[in-house]
C-alpha cells in the first residue's frame, strides 16, 4: 500500500524557464565578465547560420579561438533567430562556462545548449558533450544540479535531474508528471490483461484507492549506473494540503 506523503509547492517556473542569453546583433559583440572568477572576453569574429565563430582572451591575451559548426540535422530541424551564447558557471567550480544555443524543437519549443567548460589550468574551454542532450535546461546553483524539462504530451510531462560526477555529467534521474492512472501502465511497461480497465490495474497493482484515478502521479525513474528502474507512483491529492505538486528534492534525498 502506497502511504500517504507530504508534498510541496515548488517553483515550476524556476525549471521552466529559460536563462539570459548573450546575443549577437549588428557588428562584433564583446562580452566582458570581469565580475566573475576569471577574466574571460568572448569576441564575435563571424556569425552565421552555419558556423559561429568565438575568440576567447583571457587577461587581455587571446588564449583560443572557437569556430563551432552547427550540425546539419540543427539547421534542418531547429527554429534560428539569431546565434546566441551566454557565460555561466554550469558545473558549479567557480569558473564561466561558455553555452551555445542550438535552437528550439518542435510543437513545445524545447531549447538544447551545447557547451563548453572552463579548464583554469589550460585557459580554455573544453567542450561537455552531455549538456546538449538536456532539453530546456536550467543550472540550479544552490541544489548544485541542472533541471532540464520536456512535454511529451498534453498529459506528460518530464522533469530531468542531472549532477556531476568529476568532470563528467551525468542524468540521476527523471520524474514523469502524469495526468491520470490511465497513463501508469506505459510508463511501468505493464500488461494490461484483457478487458480490465488500464488505470484501475495499475491502482490496483500499487494498491492506490480508485477514488484518485483522475489525479496527478508522479514516477520517478532512477537513471544511475545507466540501469532504469521505476518507483511507486506518488499522488498529489494523497495528501492533506493537496499540493499541485511534489518537491523535486525530496526525491534527491531518497
Amino acid at each position: 500500500m502506497i502511504k500517504a506523503k507530504t508534498a510541496a509547492i515548488i517553483f515550476i517556473g524556476l525549471i521552466l524557464s529559460s536563462l539570459a542569453f548573450a546575443t549577437s546583433n549588428d557588428g562584433d559583440f564583446t562580452l566582458n565578465v570581469y565580475e566573475r572568477h576569471v577574466s574571460i572576453q568572448l569576441e564575435e569574429l563571424d556569425a552565421s547560420d552555419k558556423c559561429l565563430k568565438l575568440r576567447v582572451k583571457n587577461g587581455g591575451e587571446t588564449v583560443q579561438t572557437i569556430e563551432y559548426r552547427y550540425s546539419q540535422e540543427s539547421l534542418e530541424n531547429a527554429v534560428f533567430v539569431e546565434s546566441r551564447y551566454e557565460l555561466s558557471d554550469v558545473n558549479f567550480d567557480g569558473h564561466d562556462d561558455l553555452l551555445i544555443y542550438l535552437g528550439s524543437y518542435g510543437s513545445q519549443g524545447v531549447v538544447y545548449k551545447d557547451c563548453f567548460l572552463w579548464n583554469a589550468a589550460a585557459s580554455l574551454f573544453e567542450r561537455c558533450e552531455a549538456f546538449k542532450s538536456i532539453p530546456n535546461p536550467v543550472v540550479d546553483t544552490q541544489g548544485g544540479f541542472i533541471c532540464g524539462s520536456a512535454r511529451r504530451n498534453a498529459g506528460h510531462h518530464v522533469f530531468e535531474l542531472w549532477s556531476w560526477s568529476g568532470v563528467n555529467l551525468r542524468n540521476d534521474c527523471r520524474i514523469h508528471k502524469v495526468h491520470s492512472a490511465e497513463q501508469l501502465p506505459s510508463l511501468y511497461g505493464m500488461e494490461v490483461p484483457s478487458g480490465e480497465d488500464a488505470g484501475e490495474y495499475a491502482l490496483g497493482y500499487f494498491g492506490i484507492e480508485l477514488k484518485f484515478y483522475d489525479s496527478v502521479f508522479y514516477v520517478k525513474e532512477n537513471l544511475c549506473e545507466g540501469v532504469a528502474t521505476f518507483e511507486p507512483p506518488i499522488c498529489s491529492d494523497m495528501d492533506s494540503e493537496s499540493a499541485e505538486y511534489m518537491e523535486i528534492g525530496s526525491f534527491l534525498e531518497k
